[in-house]
């Protein structure tokens, strides 16, 4: 199963609170929303993470200890985030390219432009083909 953080915190609210709605409100989701996530990711582990009691749910011993490991992830992916924000700042930028007045990008790649004879020549990005760059190609 691939991992994603959003449904990670969703099952944690849902264990933490032990209701899908109050899930919900914790998440800023709708019920129906929650109750989609939940259901996605049982069906994904193949693993029984609720059981409706009435308009409550009981945890299964798997939605627990999903929701424990669960934390460990949430745990290391929000302090790479915050180290890898502190840090960024002490890193200088690379400086952006500078763009000529002709307003293609220095480094843009020459294009291939046909010439009379039908074998194809290589011109810079910037030049413009005229007839006397034209005339030479078919001399070639």
């Amino acid at each position: 199963m691939k991992a994603d953080l959003r449904i990670l915190r969703t099952l944690i609210a849902v264990v933490d609170s032990g209701s899908i709605i109050a899930a919900s409100r914790v998440r800023g989701y709708s019920a129906a929303a929650v109750s989609r996530q939940m259901g996605g990711l049982q069906s994904r582990l193949g693993v029984q993470l609720f059981t409706p009691e009435g308009r409550s749910i009981a945890l299964s011993t798997a939605a627990i200890e999903l929701a424990a490991r669960a934390r460990d992830v949430v745990a290391a992916a929000d302090a790479f985030e915050s180290y890898s924000e502190s840090i960024s700042g002490t890193q200088p930028s690379p400086p952006l390219p500078r763009i000529p007045a002709s307003g293609r990008h220095p480094y843009e790649q020459p294009s291939w432009q046909p010439s009379m004879t039908g074998t194809p020549r290589v011109t810079a990005a910037n030049e413009v083909p005229t007839s006397a760059n034209r005339l030479s190609s078919k001399a070639q």
